[in-house]
């Protein structure tokens, strides 16, 4: 069986149109390109103030600080705690010394899994499956003219600690504390 029609060397033109038609037939089946490994990036935020009082300065500064991080992250998940509920899972020893605690002390946040979830825009997000990238401990308080993040990465298990102080926190301080998160939060990072 010869696959020349005769006049010239080569394929026939039904045999030459087959690899076109394939191309063709694969790219019309392939609705959206694929996105091998990629997940949301996963934070748990914990609001560290321990004032009595609860002041609500410090309230609006750690809220403006999550959200100038999740408001313009669509690929992030995040949970919400309290101060009071991190204390029951690393006792209250290490909570009411969070800023100098080493990576042992942060060692029972690495297996929790939250079940709620939050999108970057604060929207519930029902069910679990989400992994925790990073836990982000915010303590924000603007009549001291301090604040301090510490942010702990269960993959690699390292602790990072920023603390301005004796500035103003302003729409810089959040940009940088921002950049800080994000690029804790970031290293090692895999799907």
């Amino acid at each position: 069986m010869s696959l020349t029609d005769g006049k010239s060397r080569g394929t026939s033109r039904a045999w030459g149109a087959c690899p076109l038609a394939g191309l063709i037939t694969t790219l019309w089946a392939t609705p959206e390109p694929a996105q091998a490994g990629w997940r949301e990036l996963g934070f748990v935020f914990v609001h560290m103030d321990s004032s009595e009082d609860k002041d609500k300065d410090a309230r609006r500064c750690y809220t403006q600080i999550r959200k100038a991080i999740t408001s313009e992250n669509s690929d992030l998940v995040h949970v919400r705690l309290a101060r009071d509920t991190l204390a029951r899972k690393l006792g209250e020893d290490a909570t009411s010394s969070w800023l100098s605690a080493d990576r042992k002390a942060f060692e029972p946040l690495v297996k929790w899994e939250p079940s709620t979830w939050r999108d970057g825009a604060g929207k519930v997000i029902k069910g679990g499956g989400y992994v925790v990238d990073a836990w982000v401990l915010i303590d924000c308080q603007p009549a001291k003219r301090t604040l301090d993040i510490v942010t702990v990465a269960p993959a690699t298990g390292s602790v990072m600690h920023l603390h301005l102080g004796e500035r103003d926190i302003n729409k810089n301080s959040r940009e940088l504390a921002k950049s800080f998160v994000m690029g804790h939060a970031w290293a090692d990072w895999s799907p």
